[in-house]
């Protein structure tokens, strides 16, 4: 998984984050992301990863 995380982040490299060792993102980017990228599938991939689903 750790590879797509990695894959993953290169789509957001203009918004702050906080990685942690698990690869998650805290609550605030995560509300930022899920605004910003509504209906993508960069955002599809994000809640898989985060679990938000």
């Amino acid at each position: 998984m750790g590879k797509e995380i990695k894959n993953f982040l290169g789509y957001f490299m203009d918004i702050p984050y906080d990685l942690t060792m698990s690869g998650l993102l805290k609550e605030q980017n995560k509300i930022l992301i899920l605004k910003r990228y509504p209906n993508s599938k960069i955002n599809s991939l994000y809640s898989e990863l985060v679990g938000l689903r």
